[in-house]
């Protein structure tokens, strides 16, 4: 597999460092997210779209969870979004 191109992001040019380091950041997050996933049984996706139209948590002590997880999904989808840009997709 031969190295990746020096994209366009934002009128600079980002190196394939610059493409790893976003990459890794994402398999962290999502590895994060895993976690969540196992506690509440249910997918990120899935959650957030929850979240997202105002639904309480059954439980008082999930409200930090629940914050948290929207957070690290938010940031996730944020930086796939970089990531395919940088890239054209």
């Amino acid at each position: 597999m031969g190295a990746l191109p020096k994209v366009e992001s934002r009128g600079e040019k980002m190196s394939e460092i610059a493409l790893k380091d976003l990459l890794a950041d994402i398999h962290i997050l999502n590895k994060e997210l895993t976690v969540f996933e196992h506690r509440y049984s249910l997918l990120s996706e899935t959650f957030y779209d929850w979240y997202c139209q105002g639904h309480e948590p059954e439980h008082d002590a999930w409200v930090m969870d629940l914050a948290e997880w929207a957070g690290l999904y938010k940031s996730r989808q944020r930086l796939i979004a970089q990531c395919e840009a940088s890239v054209g997709v």
